[in-house]
């Protein structure tokens, strides 16, 4: 009963600002916009960066802010990218946590209310993620699960980013912020970054957001260009280990950005191969039903490796991706 009396008054009092970033996301706004202002937590603030859209984002956006007093709107005159617009909003930012939400992705209703009960009863965590579901086209979405426990998330981070950005809520201490030469894996350097700090994080195993792939999204793609950024977020982290500091003040980011190596890879199909990629993990029949529907989609090098998995018992599975460092 105390317990609960507890985290009754830190609701009351504890605030939250939401920080999202908006590029020409029109079509997604009318789902996730919604999604924050319907949350079971209600103690928020919403700011929402339109990072210089050409479409109507901005229009929605203030519709939203003309609706919601919780609602504020941040308008960049030029395009800044994403990691300068999410230090722009945290610089802004009043409550004592923030959460991250991308503009695509939808927050579940009880999302922060769970995060706030457990950064209020675990004040060693600094930042906590969580699962999330994922969904593709007409397909059911599937549970992404998440790492729990602070010390498997300081061991496994440095070797690859398993983290869903859009579930993560930090306290503002003003430590956390972007650097802005990672024009990708900014939020993968910023792990880093904290775990060099000696700071904990951690993620709840329940879902917290739904996020959509498709195959024209660079998330769902192979890049080379993000392989190269996450490449050196984790070459930056040893070298803070090793030395004290690391050498970003050197980083070249326009030798790959000029580089002309495309964005994305050939393949159309990344959205369902990222949807079969996670599933193969969760569930193998479904796995199975959704690969022979699209047998003759998929390249059948492949399928090939995706029978092999299926074969494999999940013990042997889970460790073999433990040693994988994808991007």
């Amino acid at each position: 009963m105390r317990a609960a009396l507890h985290f009754a008054q830190g609701e009351m009092n504890v605030k939250v600002s939401v920080i999202m970033t908006v590029f020409n996301g029109a079509r997604y706004l009318t789902e996730s916009i919604p999604a924050i202002l319907h949350q079971s937590y209600v103690n928020f603030e919403l700011l929402i960066i339109d990072d210089a859209s050409t479409d109507d984002s901005l229009e929605i956006i203030e519709m939203y802010a003309a609706q919601d007093s919780r609602v504020s709107v941040i308008r960049n005159r030029t395009n800044k990218g994403q990691p300068e617009s999410r230090n722009t909003a945290l610089r802004q930012a009043t409550g004592g946590y923030i959460a991250v939400n991308d503009a695509d992705d939808i927050s579940l209703p009880d999302r922060f209310k769970l995060q706030v009960r457990y950064l209020e009863e675990h004040p060693e965590v600094f930042l906590l993620g969580g699962a999330a579901l994922v969904r593709y086209g007409n397909y059911e979405p599937v549970l992404k699960k998440s790492v729990t426990g602070a010390d498997e998330n300081a061991s496994r981070l440095p070797r690859y980013n398993h983290m869903v950005h859009s579930t993560i809520m930090f306290r503002n201490t003003g430590e956390a912020r972007y650097r802005c030469k990672f024009l990708m894996s900014q939020d993968y350097d910023l792990y880093l970054n904290l775990l060099s700090k000696g700071y904990q994080i951690d993620n709840l195993a329940a879902p917290l957001i739904v996020y959509s792939v498709d195959d024209t999204s660079i998330s769902s793609t192979k890049s080379r260009k993000r392989i190269f950024f996450s490449s050196h977020a984790r070459k930056f982290y040893h070298q803070r280990r090793q030395q004290g500091k690391d050498e970003y003040h050197r980083f070249d980011p326009e030798a790959i950005i000029n580089s002309g190596v495309d964005e994305r890879s050939a393949d159309p199909l990344g959205g369902l191969r990222n949807y079969i990629n996670i599933i193969v993990y969760e569930d193998k029949k479904k796995a199975l039903a959704v690969i022979v529907k699209n047998s003759l989609r998929l390249k059948p090098a492949y399928i090939l490796n995706k029978v092999i998995l299926l074969l494999t018992p999940l013990s042997v599975m889970h460790k073999l991706r433990e040693r994988r460092r994808p991007d």
